[in-house]
């Protein structure tokens, strides 16, 4: 797995890029909202598979 992770205040967002067993690479985005104890209040989550390389339009990707 591949991780990029930030925060900006008392927000941290997470990307991953999973390779499960013939699915494919799927790319998943995590943002966790944390409050003043330092305990996770709030989570958004969303996972979409990655196109063919074959089909980018440049080198990045969608992500």
């Amino acid at each position: 797995m591949d991780f990029l992770t930030f925060e900006d205040g008392d927000k941290v967002f997470l990307q991953t890029v999973y390779n499960f067993a013939g699915a494919g690479e799927q790319v998943g985005f995590d943002v966790f909202r944390f409050d003043a104890d330092g305990k996770i209040a709030e989570h958004w989550d969303v996972m979409e598979t990655l196109a063919d390389k074959s089909t980018w339009a440049n080198e990045n990707g969608k992500f």
